[in-house]
């Protein structure tokens, strides 16, 4: 693919940041993307109380803020900006990194002579009934989402479940690709634990769960606690450790045993040594998408007990790489971590094929040559 520039409108700012102050991976998936393209546009939805420059440059790799004065006016500061890039700049194709607020943006500017449009569907809206129920306003924003869906030339989704749900939906299969995000973070390249466990363990345990994500009602963290409990009783040399900050922490906190721990937030460096240290990986959520952390937790070489949330399978093979549970099920849960707790050789061959089967699914160059076949499909008239 070559002469090719594109535009990507999305939320994440890393990009923007210094280098070396990314938190994700995204500057190491531009630099590859960039290997391709001839250059590469990011307009990343911005305030101006975020303190982020405009704009930041390197080779052919360009990064755009929307800089705006509020949130409310995200849509129309990221419209004039891709407006301006595509103009000034000959640009090819604008790929949209969700189906609602950048996705419209996409729309709009296609419909008005802009580039052709792709949309990216990271996680699954349309086949979790949860999601939708949470929030009052979502139906509606469900509904914005698939018309979106409906007028993009290519939409991305990363597991063939999503790709079957839009297709229920109306939206042509031949639109669709299925591509997974290429996760290239060095840091989870066989980390090390480098005396995390030690401290975690703070010689009264000998085992360790890890959580890590937001701690928010979605991810259903009272249902992990009352698995701790049963754990507890069984395994009081068992001990839970929780990453994130969130809503739910103060509620979680009044309820954790002495069994569980509160990391908090912890930083990008020593993220993956808490991966590291750690026995097996929980995430006991009521919905989800394509989680990362699952993905990090498998490149860290340890299994995953999760709940039967859409794509889970995709993740986690049950028996294999790890378990899967009905949603909800505290005492499922508790029990499938006790077999893991209790079967140290089991656990670490599950764990050595997760990482293999991850690092299969994340093959860089295979990755790319499909998106580059999806971003070739979207300039296509």
């Amino acid at each position: 693919m070559s002469r090719v520039k594109g535009i990507f409108l999305g939320w994440d700012r890393s990009l923007l940041l210094p280098p070396g102050q990314a938190a994700g991976d995204l500057p190491e998936r531009a630099a590859r993307y960039c290997e391709r393209l001839d250059e590469l546009h990011y307009v990343a939805f911005t305030t101006r109380a975020m303190g982020l420059p405009r704009e930041r440059h390197d080779g052919n790799l360009h990064a755009w803020g929307t800089h705006s004065v509020g949130k409310a006016l995200y849509p129309m500061d990221a419209l004039r900006t891709c407006r301006e890039v595509a103009s000034r700049r000959g640009v090819d194709f604008l790929f949209c990194q969700d189906p609602f607020l950048a996705g419209s943006v996409g729309a709009c500017l296609a419909a008005n002579g802009g580039p052709p449009f792709g949309v990216g569907l990271f996680s699954a809206f349309y086949s979790s009934e949860e999601w939708r129920r949470e929030k009052w306003y979502r139906a509606a924003l469900s509904r914005v989402g698939l018309s979106v869906l409906a007028r993009a030339r290519t939409v991305r989704v990363q597991t063939s479940l999503e790709c079957e749900e839009l297709a229920r939906r109306g939206i042509p299969s031949e639109r669709i690709h299925v591509i997974p995000v290429p996760y290239v973070n060095p840091r989870f390249d066989d980390p090390r634990e480098e005396g995390m466990r030690a401290k975690l363990l703070d010689g009264r345990f000998t085992s360790i769960v890890l959580f890590v994500g937001r701690l928010a009602p979605e991810k259903d963290l009272p249902v992990l606690l009352d698995a701790t409990e049963s754990v507890g009783r069984e395994m009081p040399e068992a001990r839970f450790v929780i990453v994130g900050r969130g809503p739910e922490e103060a509620r979680l906190r009044a309820k954790a045993g002495v069994n569980v721990h509160l990391a908090g937030f912890v930083t990008a460096e020593d993220l993956p040594r808490y991966y590291a240290a750690c026995d097996v990986f929980v995430l006991p959520s009521r919905y989800e998408g394509v989680p990362i952390v699952l993905t990090e937790a498998s490149l860290a070489a340890r299994p995953s007990v999760v709940t039967r949330t859409p794509n889970a399978e995709e993740i986690v093979a049950e028996g294999e790489t790890g378990h899967i549970v009905p949603i909800g099920d505290a005492r499922a849960l508790a029990a499938r971590l006790l077999d893991r707790l209790r079967d140290p050789e089991g656990t670490r061959r599950m764990g050595l094929l997760a990482r293999d089967r991850m690092r299969a699914r994340m093959d860089p160059a295979r990755l790319l040559d499909a998106l580059v076949r999806m971003w070739e499909a979207t300039c296509r008239a």
